[in-house]
């Protein structure tokens, strides 16, 4: 049998505190709900600041950073004074959880950040999907799923109880066909395929191909989810298989069919294009006084409000943001979080992000091939969550904003026996000797 040549990166190994801080930062909302608790999130970023300064010798803040302080404090101000509703207080916590928890992240880790995501996602996802096979086929675990969670959210103000720890599940989720869309540890469907998109391409970056045994979690957690918006986006990730490094005749022989498979996936599965369909024609047809709902919907709102305010934007802070059947309440995307900006900011920030997508992409050796491919399907899936400015998709903007390159340098080659280790160690640039 043939050796494999792989290429080790020396490293440094993630501590068990960055494991339980990543694992923190995603379960954090959720936990608040559980114990009724409002903006204990912010408890997060004193601690990010301490780890921040201790990792970079007190070197935390600079003019990059201040000036996007002030632009974040001028459009936040500007919108109050306009929409009558200022609270340096709300300003001071909406900068805290999209920009500072972010930079610190990125101040800590740099792009070894996704690295160390993916794999407290993966465990995660193991996790859910095993509850969920469970919640399937074994008689007697949805009632006692819906006990746990009718227990531990004993105190919470939601309308309607679904969270228990790492996992997610209400009625509502049941479908016609006999099964339950999976959730995972997420607040919803949508946004559980959010991060499992996020998580295949982060792989793929790291060189770890489409046929890894890897991904194979990942692929069972996102058809699970049953979510319009992840099929599509991970359809269009099946263009990679034509980039394969690695089986290149077998990713080609298999992207017509993978094509034919989406393609009568699509034409015959209600929740693909009757429900798209559906969705398109009556949130073109519905007056814009509507409550908010749908992403189309949504969409069209958040185009008002840009075009209304193309300068200062609307919505930065909740309190400017209208009641949800206002023509203005913009809802739903990467659009919505752009109207908050305006045209010029929003622009900018929209630059800034593909820019450091695009760095992550091609640090391991990827061209722009590849970067479009998952530029269009995380801009996809990000059409159906508020998750652009989440902390996770922000740190691809300051690694733009910093022109941040991994300069992943191969320190040596070795042939591996067959049954030895090809997990490839990524270390950003700042860690490598100058």
């Amino acid at each position: 049998m043939k050796s494999r040549i792989t290429i080790k990166y020396k490293g440094e190994l993630f501590k068990k505190t960055d494991y339980l801080l990543i694992f923190l930062l995603l379960q954090i909302g959720i936990l608040l709900l559980l114990l009724n608790l409002r903006r204990l999130d912010l408890l997060l970023v004193p601690i990010l600041f301490y780890i921040s300064y201790r990792r970079n010798q007190g070197k935390l803040f600079d003019t990059k950073f201040f000036i996007l302080f002030l632009i974040f404090i001028f459009l936040a101000t500007v919108q109050g004074v306009i929409f009558g509703s200022f609270s340096i207080i709300t300003i001071i916590t909406s900068f805290s959880l999209i920009c500072l928890v972010p930079y610190f992240l990125f101040k800590i880790y740099k792009s070894d950040f996704f690295f160390l995501f993916e794999k407290v996602v993966r465990v995660l996802v193991y996790i859910s999907l095993i509850i969920w096979l469970l919640q399937q086929f074994v008689p007697g675990v949805k009632e006692i799923i819906l006990s746990v969670i009718l227990l531990i959210n004993k105190y919470n103000i939601l309308d309607f109880p679904r969270f228990m720890f790492f996992y997610t599940y209400w009625p509502g989720l049941d479908q016609d066909f006999g099964l339950s869309r999976n959730a995972g540890f997420s607040n919803e469907p949508a946004a559980f395929s959010v991060i499992i998109i996020l998580a295949i391409i982060i792989n793929y970056a790291r060189n770890i191909q489409m046929f890894d045994k890897r991904n194979l979690i990942y692929y069972l957690a996102l058809l699970s989810t049953f979510s319009t918006a992840g099929y599509i986006a991970f359809s269009v990730l099946g263009l990679l298989l034509l980039k394969q490094k690695r089986y290149r005749i077998l990713g080609v022989l298999l992207f017509p069919i993978f094509i034919f498979i989406a393609s009568y996936a699509y034409k015959n599965l209600e929740f693909m294009q009757e429900k798209i369909e559906f969705q398109y024609s009556s949130a073109m047809e519905q007056d814009l006084n509507q409550y908010t709902t749908g992403r189309i919907y949504g969409a069209r709102k958040s185009l008002l409000v840009l075009s209304k305010y193309p300068l200062t934007g609307r919505g930065l802070q909740a309190r400017t943001k209208p009641k949800e059947d206002d023509p203005e309440y913009a809802n739903y995307g990467w659009l919505a979080e752009m109207s908050k900006f305006g045209i010029l900011f929003g622009a900018l920030f929209m630059f800034y992000f593909l820019k450091g997508f695009k760095q992550f992409i091609e640090a391991g050796g990827h061209g722009f091939y590849e970067f479009a491919v998952c530029a269009l399907s995380i801009m996809i899936i990000l059409t159906a969550q508020n998750g652009i400015t989440n902390f996770i998709f922000m740190v691809f903007f300051f690694i733009g904003l910093y022109n941040y390159r991994n300069n992943y340098k191969p320190l040596q080659i070795n042939r591996l026996k067959p049954r030895e280790s090809t997990d490839i160690l990524f270390r950003s640039a700042s860690s490598l000797k100058q």
